[in-house]
């Protein structure tokens, strides 16, 4: 990994609404790093819409899940759940992707759940914004710890894309694909 990552201590980063057209397709990946090593607890929130619950929702510990990746289509609200049992304090590595068939959540590369989209992309960030770290309405889900090469990408990568990504810095050709970054 390259350059500095965001270290959250019970606190958060906040964009406006993201300037880009609605999704047809929709990869989210970044690094992660949690302070301490856990297997429950306190509900932490790692990425949310800014104000107001919405989808993608990616969380630790929210009803019974240890991490999940809660997305939409235009029509339902749907899940996909980890198969990790703890999080070390160790870098991990997140990837998800969706279309209008499916959606998968890596972790190291790795296929760590999936499920039927049926529908299209639904990307509240576009007009409510983003929350790292936090859930502004709950307000103290904080996940603690370091975030780094956030990125939001206007097609679903393949497996094999997935995992190239995991091994390149970013130094990529953005035109065309790259929907927003912070790094």
């Amino acid at each position: 990994m390259q350059g500095k990552a965001l270290e959250f201590n019970q606190g958060s980063v906040k964009f406006e609404p993201l300037k880009v057209n609605e999704l047809k397709a929709l990869t989210i990946e970044f690094w992660f790093q949690p302070t301490k090593k856990f297997s429950g607890g306190n509900r932490m929130d790692m990425m949310y819409r800014k104000n107001g619950g919405g989808r993608p929702h990616i969380t630790f510990n929210r009803g019974g899940v240890l991490f999940g990746h809660y997305f939409a289509n235009k029509g339902a609200e749907l899940e996909i759940r980890s198969k990790f049992v703890e999080f070390e304090s160790k870098w991990y590595y997140f990837v998800a992707t969706q279309d209008k068939k499916k959606a998968i959540m890596y972790i190291d590369g790795k296929i760590d759940g999936q499920a039927v989209s049926g529908s299209d992309v639904r990307f509240d960030y576009i007009k409510f914004g983003l929350s790292l770290a936090d859930n502004s309405d709950a307000g103290g889900n904080f996940f603690n710890g370091a975030t780094d090469e956030v990125k939001i990408w206007s097609v679903a990568f393949t497996t094999d894309e997935a995992q190239e990504s995991m091994k390149t810095a970013l130094a990529v050709d953005p035109a065309g694909k790259l929907t927003t970054k912070w790094a």
